[in-house]
């Protein structure tokens, strides 16, 4: 058995290791996860804060990230970002920072190259303190599984390092798997349902117009009969 000097060996586990751990988002075992995850808010360090962020896979590398959130300033905006942990202890401080996969990626908006992966920019609210969001992320499903999605107090101004000058915590929520299959299932009866209702309409005339052939028959072929039998009957 040959063997690698050790100068060769090195730089063939430098090159091999990061794409055992880099694991595709295609790969089989990852196949099984859901396509679907939530996580609910929580308010911390006593704001009012309350909402849901949801996570949708619509392509291998891409979720839709779409959310709600209530008990906000009317007409602001307010940082938002995924956290590398799902712990929302200590007002959130336990959540670490914004969820990366790269050490040369820095704080940026949601459009930016070289963005941390968890920045998603801003809430904005309306006149009644509400935030809605929606955005595409470029990430593996399975990877959002298990971190922490943070609201901040302040807006993100999209440069500042490491978190936008976004201020302190007011919310806090860790993201789950949805079992999305009940849903999946409900949405199948019903379009089933929906399906017999349509074919039994369409149905209906044909089955009326089949049963007037039918009766319509029926009425030539007795009358064919007592035709015969008038014919067969001698005159006296």
């Amino acid at each position: 058995m040959k063997i690698l000097p050790s100068h060769k060996l090195i730089i063939l586990l430098s090159i091999t290791l990061p794409l055992l751990f880099n694991v595709s988002c295609a790969h089989r075992k990852y196949k099984k996860y859901k396509k679907e995850g939530l996580a609910i808010l929580s308010p911390v360090n006593n704001s009012e804060v309350k909402g849901w962020v949801h996570f949708h896979k619509i392509e291998r590398k891409k979720v839709l990230v779409t959310a709600e959130v209530t008990g906000l300033e009317p007409n602001k905006k307010y940082g938002f970002h995924i956290h590398q942990y799902g712990d929302c202890r200590e007002n959130g401080k336990q959540a670490g920072g914004h969820l990366s996969y790269h050490k040369k990626s820095k704080h940026g908006a949601p459009d930016s190259k070289k963005k941390h992966i968890g920045d998603l920019g801003n809430l904005v609210t309306g006149k009644t303190g509400t935030a809605h969001y929606q955005n595409i992320l470029d990430i593996c499903m399975y990877k959002t599984g298990g971190r922490s999605v943070i609201v901040h107090a302040n807006e993100d101004d999209l440069k500042s390092q490491p978190s936008g000058n976004s201020g302190p915590y007011i919310g806090c929520g860790v993201i789950g798997y949805v079992k999305s299959a009940d849903k999946e299932k409900e949405v199948s009866e019903v379009t089933k349902e929906e399906t017999k209702t349509k074919e039994a309409k369409e149905k209906a005339p044909k089955m009326k117009e089949t049963i007037k052939t039918k009766e319509k028959s029926k009425t030539i072929e007795i009358k064919k009969e007592e035709s015969s039998k008038a014919k067969e009957t001698p005159k006296q």
